[in-house]
């Protein structure tokens, strides 16, 4: 999830639908290397044909919370895991952006699909059509409180 400072300029943007790969130009706040959001992040960015000077990373945080901290208080845009971020987006302190959307989330919704006994993730980067199939299963029990916990 690309998130922004919900400020006058990043709201123009995301009302004229600019909100997205635009936001990869300012200045970027980080996860901790080694961090598994980062490690995505990385790999994206990796494969993403960013315009010349590609991200200008401002700072590597440690704490997620302290990242939306930052991002709220406006010193750049981050990528975070939409479950670390919902209640800041809910509270208007920072902006979510799909597509130039604000991002939704529908908890009921969210938690009939987690009860299933797999989980399929379609994500559309909207760069073109390549596909691929990634499967995970760090999801135990220890995992789950450890990331789950990120709320502020």
């Amino acid at each position: 999830m690309l998130i922004a400072p919900n400020q006058e300029r990043y709201a123009a943007m995301q009302a004229q639908g600019r909100l997205g790969r635009e936001l990869l130009t300012e200045p970027l706040l980080s996860r901790e290397y080694g961090s598994g959001t980062q490690e995505m992040v990385d790999n994206y960015l990796t494969g993403a044909q960013l315009p010349d000077g590609g991200v200008r990373v401002a700072a590597y945080v440690s704490n997620p919370v302290a990242l939306q901290k930052l991002v709220a208080e406006g010193m750049g845009v981050a990528i975070v895991s939409y479950l670390t971020v919902q209640e800041r987006i809910a509270a208007g302190e920072v902006l979510a952006c799909i597509r130039g959307e604000a991002a939704p989330l529908d908890m009921d919704k969210a938690q009939k699909i987690l009860d299933q006994k797999e989980v399929v993730i379609d994500v559309d980067l909207h760069e073109g059509d390549q596909q691929a199939v990634c499967w995970g299963c760090d999801l135990t029990a220890d995992y789950i409180k450890i990331n789950g916990s990120y709320r502020s």
